[in-house]
């Protein structure tokens, strides 16, 4: 939960109430109704983001040791780990690190302007630090998160640590010979299953929200 509050749009009508909501996979709101009213009707404007900035590559990514993968790769767009020739990565399972660098406009820094990072897609769970500092640890749709106290104007560091499930590993752990298996699990993974995809696959974007939109 962010403890973020906003209105919304009602009406009232042979003695309902009406809330139009809309929920992404996984999202959850509360609504409170806090005072009484005699207003029959209230249609509050939706705010869509303005597009600043699509992060796009070099991205680093370092890999979580003894886990079947390498140290760290760089690459120039974002793809599932499942995608990758290198089996260590095609099956990996753990935490890998997104690293890159991105400026912020002075522009961006304007009174009343929020500054959204969203991720796009992510399989599964991500944690993300805006100049080393914790901005949230993401884990439905959408994955987005407000950045707008940790941004500086200039260079800005980004990391994305990315969590995915263990079945993948489970998986290559399966057709690989005995002395490199990674986890040496006796879990079996159901034949012929497809992989899961994972890692960050994006597209990465700032956005912002302004007041007086």
């Amino acid at each position: 939960s962010t403890g973020k509050t906003e209105p919304t749009s009602y009406s009232f009508f042979k003695g309902k109430t009406t809330v139009p909501l809309h929920l992404e996979e996984r999202q959850s709101v509360f609504v409170v109704f806090r005072k009484n009213t005699i207003v029959t009707s209230r249609t509050v404007p939706v705010v869509k983001p303005i597009l600043l900035s699509t992060l796009t590559g070099p991205w680093e990514i370092d890999f979580q040791p003894a886990m079947g993968a390498p140290d760290k790769i760089e690459v120039e767009s974002l793809e599932s780990w499942t995608a990758n020739t290198d089996e260590g990565i095609k099956y990996f399972s753990g935490t890998a690190t997104y690293k890159k660098t991105f400026e912020a406009a002075k522009s961006w820094f304007i009174e009343g302007t929020s500054i959204i990072l969203d991720l796009g897609k992510v399989c599964d769970l991500a944690e993300v630090l805006v100049n080393g500092k914790p901005a949230g640890i993401l884990w439905n749709v959408p994955f987005r998160t407000d950045i707008t106290g940790l941004l500086r104007k200039g260079p800005n560091d980004l990391e994305i640590k990315v969590t995915n499930e263990w079945t993948n590993r489970l998986a290559g752990d399966q057709k690989a010979a005995p002395e490199k298996k990674v986890l040496n699990s006796s879990l079996r993974v159901f034949g012929g299953r497809d992989l899961n995809d994972s890692g960050l696959l994006g597209p990465v974007k700032l956005l912002k929200y302004t007041d007086y939109q």
